[in-house]
């Protein structure tokens, strides 16, 4: 499972940093109740504006193309990490602006959650 998951990364992230391939990814049919508490609407297509790799996590910069849609209630994990081989340890959220200049309806979600719930 996490060979296919670093394969499907590597595939995707080398072919969008090339500039080869625009991303985009849809849910399936969830509940009203699922849909409340992550903030994904059901049945829907998202755009991925960005991907990065901090440390160890392979994050997606995701759009709902709805502005005023509901955005991904979850959460990233924290970890100390590098990049670019910049040596001043910083937070993932630190390092992605995640609460700054993100705009309405655009946020950040870890492969494990894109796999989970797209």
């Amino acid at each position: 499972d996490e060979l296919v998951r670093s394969q499907l990364w590597k595939r995707v992230y080398s072919a969008f940093t090339y500039g080869d391939v625009l991303v985009t990814m849809g849910t399936g049919k969830i509940s009203n109740r699922a849909e409340r508490e992550t903030g994904l609407a059901g049945e829907h297509d998202y755009a991925i504006l960005d991907m990065k790799e901090v440390g160890d996590q392979k994050l997606f910069l995701i759009k709902n193309p709805w502005c005023e849609g509901t955005s991904w209630r979850g959460s990233i994990t924290k970890p100390t990490a590098e990049i670019d081989g910049d040596a001043t340890a910083q937070s993932t959220h630190e390092l992605l602006n995640v609460h700054a200049e993100l705009t309405p309806g655009t946020f950040w979600m870890d492969l494990n959650n894109v796999i989970q719930h797209f």
